[in-house]
Formats: structure tokens, C-alpha cells, sequence
């Protein structure tokens, strides 16, 4: 816009300056016409007759048109080139604005690219972040599967000792016929161990409690003891004095 006001400036100087020019150029022609018939007036009547004053007269319009035609002819040329010159800004200005526009739109595609490469660069690092944690704690629960079969191993290496000495057991007594029989004795036997080891401890929480109420009787007898002696004390003292 900045570039088209002053393109318009200076066509609009330009127009004003030929004006000018050919307004001051038939100022002067006409002048010099009048000076020329005013310098000596009697010598132009003594040497011209009518019809020679009347030919220069014709010449001189003649001049006079032909200077008029050669300046309309100039300004013309001139309005030409201004017009030319006015198209060319023109379409600069045009050239311009679209160049505009199209940086225009390459900066809102350039920022709507950015947002999306910065959108899928986040979901990545989310996604690559969410795969880490996934795999640490595959990792975890690996190391902890092979520790229990680690420790399930040596169960297991245990428990065949003791299976090899059952199974000798049951070889060796005519009490036992297969190895399950063995586990269903050794199951009824924990479970009266339980019973007697329960039954015991309701016993000894009963003995605890018959001793306590036993010392407590003892407390109370020697205080009855203790009290009862400081009162025949003190009736004998009553009675020796």
C-alpha cells in the first residue's frame, strides 16, 4: 500500500510538472509573436505589405500549431509512459501481495506442521516412556519368577530326600502298604499334636490361673494373720497394764 501512494505522488507530480512546462512554452511563443510585431512597427508597414504580413501571420500560426502538436504529442508520450509505468506498479503491487499471501500461508502451514511434529513428538515420548515402564516391570516379575523357581528347586530337591526316606520306610515295615498311606498317619498324627498342644495350652492357662487365685489366698491369709496378731498384741498389753 506504501508502494502504491508513492507511485501515485509522483505520476501525479509528473502530470503537473508537463502542464506546467506547456503552459510556460506557449506563454513564451506568444510573447515572442508580440514582441516581435511590437519591436518596429514602422519599418514592418514600410517593407511588408497585407499579404506578406498576412503569410507571416500564417507562418507564424503555422509555428505556433506546430509547437502546440509537438508538445501535445510530448505530453502524450509522456502520459504514456505513466500509464505504463502505473500498470508495471500495478502489477508489482499485485506481484507483491501475492507474495504476501503466500508467506502467509507458508507460516500457517510451517506453525501447523510444527504443532503436529511437537504432538507426535510428545505421543512418542509417552508411548516409548509407557514401553520402558512395561518392560521394567516384565523385568521385575521375571526376577521374581526366578527366585520362586529358585526356591521351589530347592523345595522340590528337599522334598525328594524326604520322599526317598518314606518310600524306604514303607519298603521296610509291613505297618504301611503305599506312601500315602504314611502322609494320611502323618496327617492324623499333626493333627492331634494340635489338639493336645491347644488342649495344653487351655490347661496351662488354667493352672496359671488357679496359682494366681492360690498366692492371692495366701496374700489375704497372712494379712488375716498379721492383723489378728497385732490385735492380741495389743489386748495383752491392755491387760499387763
Amino acid at each position: 500500500v506504501s508502494t502504491q501512494s508513492t507511485g501515485i505522488h509522483r505520476f501525479s507530480k509528473l502530470i503537473f510538472c508537463c502542464w506546467r512546462t506547456m503552459t510556460s512554452t506557449s506563454a513564451a511563443i506568444l510573447e515572442a509573436i508580440e514582441s516581435r510585431s511590437i519591436l518596429d512597427p514602422d519599418a514592418t508597414e514600410n517593407h511588408m505589405t497585407a499579404a506578406t504580413r498576412l503569410l507571416e501571420k500564417k507562418r507564424e500560426m503555422f509555428d505556433l500549431e506546430q509547437a502546440l502538436l509537438a508538445q501535445k504529442e510530448e505530453f502524450q508520450m509522456k502520459m504514456a509512459s505513466l500509464n505504463v509505468r502505473r500498470e508495471e506498479l500495478d502489477k508489482k503491487e499485485l506481484t507483491l501481495r501475492g507474495s504476501l499471501v503466500k508467506f502467509d500461508q507458508f507460516l500457517i502451514e510451517n506453525d501447523i506442521k510444527k504443532q503436529r511434529a511437537e504432538k507426535k513428538a510428545n505421543q512418542e515420548r509417552h508411548a516409548k516412556e509407557v514401553k520402558v515402564a512395561e518392560v521394567l516391570e516384565k523385568i521385575g516379575d521375571k526376577e521374581k519368577l526366578s527366585a520362586s523357581v529358585k526356591k521351589q528347586n530347592k523345595v522340590i530337591v528337599r522334598e525328594k530326600v524326604y520322599r526317598g526316606y518314606m518310600e524306604r520306610v514303607v519298603e521296610n515295615t509291613s505297618e504301611f502298604n503305599e506312601l500315602r498311606d504314611v502322609l494320611r498317619k502323618h496327617d492324623t498324627l499333626s493333627s492331634n499334636l494340635n489338639d493336645l498342644i491347644e488342649k495344653g495350652q487351655v490347661s496351662s492357662d488354667a493352672l496359671d490361673h488357679c496359682k494366681q487365685e492360690y498366692y492371692n489366698l495366701l496374700m489375704k491369709n497372712d494379712e488375716t494373720t498379721m492383723r489378728y496378731t497385732n490385735i492380741i498384741a495389743d489386748l495383752t498389753w491392755r491387760k499387763e497394764n
